[in-house]
């Protein structure tokens, strides 16, 4: 997703919940840190990690 800054910069952004199923599948060190750290706010929407889930398992078939 594209997000424009209020000085017209354009960033990149991703979801809390897509970064914590990426960062699931790599077990380096720092990211089983991040995953931890991402827990730990209580942010992540159930609605869409299911979502991902379920185009996760559409593209797999």
């Amino acid at each position: 997703m594209k997000y424009q800054s209020s000085d017209n910069k354009i960033y990149h952004t991703m979801s809390l919940e897509f970064i914590k199923m990426s960062k699931e599948k790599a077990g380096r060190k720092k990211d089983i840190l991040d995953l931890q750290k991402i827990k730990e706010t209580n942010f992540l929407r159930q609605d869409i990690l299911n979502k991902i889930q379920m185009y996760k398992e559409k593209k797999v078939q």
